[in-house]
């Protein structure tokens, strides 16, 4: 066996292989460190092999299989339910007034499981996936029959008590914080709350039975967080403390111990913020010595962290953690509470709202926003870690400048973007500027179901460390071209809103023109603005959804008019790109932003077999997701969300 603590290093390098993406790099992975180890550690390097290549090959996907019309609902959401028919679980969309563990009969059709697909955002498709769940079903269902247990008769418990106390416990006990309150997603994705609920029971007990106190904790807590929400974080908050009441002395090898089992029982906990974070905590308080120490570490992995994951975080938040642990863990276990005497039930409404200015109230004092680049983060981690070892004030002024210029790796960006966003069925173009010198949209489309710019926009703008649009065009007035306008004015500064024709449009040194005004035609998609202009070396046509008498004017007014990329005008409908215009232009990749299986069709078959038969390179959001374009004034490449990659030329 191993030499004490010897394990979390074959832990840690087993997880790292995990992120492999294919088999055959996961294989070539285990060899090499295999023999790594086999030449340092050859008493050890038998007894890990197992383990190495099981953990590699235990995230594989497994076969998807067709769900069944007979499902049992594992847990209920706000907008969904997680039906399992035995062998496989589902997403259920429609499921009003259900319960945990009942039985329904459900009548439509199961789908494969879709979301868009963009840049910097969370993919709800991707999540589920990860869990073994591929398909979900929307249609009409009947009850079979209903189990009577813990768990359905606490939900059925908790839908009785009144509004304000119903939304404050099954927000805690059965549901998920909004992903906009990060630092309160952050706490509950990581367990840090239930942790706190053990933590209280083991204390507790300990004043009666000191020398069982961990294992009776360990039970109470068991029966009371796995009949709420199997979250991720109860998960492993359950292996964690299962391991500590095993005989492991050595703290490092039971910390490595709870997190292979972790990894072996429930693999997605790999790709999870909070698990990650969790483990991250546990090895700075085993490997790094002093309290003081332990802070400015713990800091500075929350920092890192959250910005990772939310690229935005309140450094005065990150320095009151310990505090907003303790008060989250205060807020569940008063959620308990509420359960045992309803009649605390009244105080949630305050408690709410206490919460949430409590977790609000420091969030733009020294805020950061941005994705931070592999190179920030490389030179934060090795400053943090000079820092712990050698205690200089150089390196905590090296910090401190690291934070202040932060906020001004765009600046340093040398490449202009051109973004298409999946914003299903509708338009919406980013354009960046080299150097952050200025920022573009064009359109905002809107949506009657959910609020486009802030959950699609918000995410990219953060990421990009953009707080000020210079200009929004607005091509014409429909709603998935203009509807997210307001919306978008409520996110971020917008300085100029362009709806009405003029010749040119000035963003920095970059001209766009606008080609023909077309305010005199009937048709509301003809009446769409039209830009021209050349980012790099490469020139580009937007046509917004005008259609063929636009095409048709457009080319007697200038028959020399030719592009590198056009935008597709109205989705790819066949009421526009039209033969006679594609030979005209002579694109060499035409965009297209179209929802999934949207009601009208878009792109018409048509539409695409005049691109493939003028050797049209076409990229689809409906097919690829979200698309970005590179340019600078010697080459353009572009990358689309199905990690594909091609240079223009």
């Amino acid at each position: 066996m191993p030499v004490k603590g010897e394990l979390l290093l074959y832990v840690l390098s087993g997880m790292a292989i995990c992120y492999l993406s294919s088999a055959f790099a996961k294989m070539i992975a285990v060899i090499a460190l295999l023999i790594w180890y086999a030449y340092f550690h050859a008493h050890s390097t038998i007894c890990f092999l197992l383990f190495l290549i099981g953990v590699c090959f235990w995230i594989q996907p497994s076969a998807v299989q067709k769900m069944k019309d007979v499902v049992q609902v594992v847990a209920v959401h706000a907008d969904y339910a997680i039906v399992s028919d035995g062998k496989t679980q589902g997403i259920a969309y429609g499921l009003d007034d259900v319960n945990y563990d009942e039985v329904l009969r459900l009548t439509g059709t199961w789908k494969p499981i879709v979301s868009l697909q963009n840049f910097y955002r969370f993919s709800f498709a991707k999540w589920c996936n990860r869990r073994g769940i591929y398909e979900q079903w929307q249609g009409t269902y009947e009850k079979i029959a209903a189990k009577d247990t813990l768990r359905s008769r606490l939900y059925a418990h908790v839908q009785k008590l009144p509004k304000n106390a119903r939304s404050y416990v099954s927000g805690f006990l059965f549901g998920a914080l909004k992903r906009s309150d990060d630092l309160a997603y952050l706490m509950q994705a990581g367990g840090f709350h239930v942790s706190a609920l053990f933590l209280f029971l083991r204390r507790f007990i300990a004043r009666f039975s000191v020398k069982h106190a961990r294992f009776l904790a360990y039970l109470l807590g068991f029966l009371l967080v796995s009949i709420t929400k199997e979250s991720a974080a109860i998960q492993r908050v359950l292996v964690f403390e299962f391991v500590a009441c095993l005989p492991i002395e050595n703290q490092k090898d039971r910390f490595a111990f709870a997190v292979l089992l972790s990894v072996l029982l429930f693999p997605y906990l790999l790709y999870e913020y909070g698990f990650l974070l969790a483990c991250s905590i546990r090895m700075i308080f085993l490997f790094v010595q002093g309290r003081w120490k332990q802070r400015i570490m713990l800091w500075a992995v929350l920092i890192a962290f959250q910005l990772f994951a939310f690229y935005e975080c309140s450094l005065l938040q990150l320095l009151l953690f310990p505090l907003y642990r303790r008060i989250f863990a205060f807020a569940y276990l008063f959620a308990w509470g509420i359960v045992f005497f309803p009649l605390l039930g009244g105080l949630a409404g305050a408690m709410e709202v206490v919460l949430k200015w409590v977790l609000s109230w420091p969030n733009d004092l020294l805020s950061l926003s941005g994705k931070p680049s592999f190179l920030w983060l490389l030179l934060w981690g090795r400053t943090i870690a000079y820092l712990i070892k050698h205690t200089e004030k150089k390196s905590m002024i090296k910090a401190m400048m690291l934070l202040a210029v932060f906020p001004y790796q765009a600046y340093l960006h040398p490449f202009g973007e051109v973004m298409m966003i999946d914003v299903g069925q509708g338009d919406c173009f980013l354009f960046t500027l080299p150097f952050h010198q200025g920022t573009m949209l064009i359109d905002v489309a809107g949506s009657l179901y959910k609020n486009i710019p802030e959950q699609t926009l918000q995410p990219i703008l953060k990421a990009k460390g953009i707080d000020v649009i210079d200009i929004v065009v607005v091509t014409h007035d429909d709603y998935d071209h203009s509807g997210g306008l307001q919306e978008l004015k409520e996110i971020v500064r917008v300085k100029q809103v362009i709806d009405a024709y003029q010749p040119t449009v000035a963003l920095g040194k970059q001209l766009w023109y606008m080609p023909m005004d077309t305010s005199a035609y009937d048709n509301e998609n003809d009446r769409s603005l039209l830009l021209y202009g050349q980012l790099g070396k490469h020139r580009y046509l937007f046509m917004g959804d005008a259609g063929i008498a636009v095409e048709e004017e457009l080319m007697r007014r200038y028959p020399q008019l030719d592009c590198d990329v056009l935008k597709l005008g109205h989705h790819g409908s066949h009421t526009g790109t039209s033969s006679l215009f594609l030979q005209q232009v002579n694109p060499q990749m035409a965009l297209i932003s179209a929802g999934r299986n949207n009601r009208y069709g878009h792109p018409h078959e048509e539409v695409l077999s005049r691109l493939q038969s003028y050797a049209i390179y076409y990229q689809n959001t409906a097919e690829k997701g979200a698309l970005r374009i590179y340019y600078t004034p010697w080459f353009s490449f572009f990358v689309n969300s199905a990690h594909e990659f091609g240079f223009l030329k």
